[in-house]
C-alpha cells in the first residue's frame, strides 16, 4: 500500500531550509518587514500543520496553514487573521491528488515566492518565467467543479500519472511546471538571487 505521506521528510527538510533563510534575511536586514513567519512543521493525525511563527495574540495579521489528507486527495487550508481584524478558519485554498505535489506547491508558491517579493530590491516570482509557456509535456486540463463544489473550476492533471492532479485557479498553468521540479530543483530555482541563502546549508533529500 502506498504511503499517503510520501515526501513528508523532504517537505520538512525544505521548510527547515526556508525557515533558516528567513532567519538569515532578518539578520542581514534585507526585507521590508520581519521575514520570520514560518513555525515548525509537524504531523497531527490526518494533517500536516505549518503554523505561523507570529503570536496570534499580538500579530495584527498572521496565517496558519495545513495540508489535510481527505482520502483520495489532499487539501491546502488556511486559518488566521487578515486585514481589518477579519478572521478566517479552515479555508480551502487548493486541492491535489498526492501529498508531494501539495507540499511542492506550498514550498514554492506560498513560502518562497513571498520571501522573494519581500526583499529590497525585490526579486521577481519564479513562476513568471512560465506565464506564457502553456502546460509542460504530459500535462492537460479539463473543466471540472472544484472538490468544494465551486464552479467553474479546472482540474490540471498528468496524462501519464492520473493520480497527480490539482485544482487552484482556472488559469493556473504555472503550478504544473513547479510540480515537475525535483525537491532539489525547487530549492535551487526559488533561492536564485537570494544572497543570504548562500549561508544556509542545503537540505538533503531522499
Amino acid at each position: 500500500m502506498n504511503d499517503p505521506w510520501d515526501g513528508l521528510n523532504n517537505f520538512m527538510a525544505t521548510m527547515g531550509y526556508w525557515k533558516e533563510v528567513q532567519d538569515a534575511l532578518f539578520a542581514d536586514a534585507l526585507t521590508r518587514s520581519d521575514p520570520r513567519t514560518l513555525g515548525r512543521v509537524y504531523l497531527d493525525g490526518d494533517r500536516v500543520v505549518i503554523p505561523s511563527a507570529l503570536d496570534a495574540n499580538q500579530a495584527e495579521i498572521y496565517t496558519n496553514y495545513s495540508i489535510c489528507c481527505e482520502g483520495p486527495r489532499f487539501s491546502l487550508r488556511k486559518s488566521g487573521r487578515g486585514d481589518r481584524g477579519h478572521t478566517f478558519s479552515n479555508v480551502e485554498v487548493a486541492w491535489f491528488g498526492i501529498f508531494g505535489d501539495a507540499a511542492k506547491y506550498f514550498s514554492g508558491s506560498i513560502v518562497a515566492t513571498p520571501i522573494r517579493l519581500a526583499l529590497q530590491p525585490r526579486l521577481d516570482p519564479v513562476e513568471w518565467r512560465w506565464l506564457d509557456a502553456g502546460l509542460p509535456p504530459n500535462w492537460s486540463s479539463i473543466e471540472e467543479a472544484k472538490p468544494s463544489g465551486i464552479v467553474p473550476g479546472r482540474r490540471f492533471f498528468r496524462t501519464d500519472q492520473p493520480d497527480r492532479y490539482y485544482f487552484t485557479d482556472a488559469s493556473d498553468n504555472v503550478t504544473a511546471w513547479v510540480l515537475d521540479l525535483t525537491w532539489d530543483q525547487i530549492v535551487t530555482v526559488f533561492s536564485e538571487g537570494i544572497g543570504s541563502a548562500a549561508r544556509v546549508a542545503r537540505p538533503t533529500f531522499s
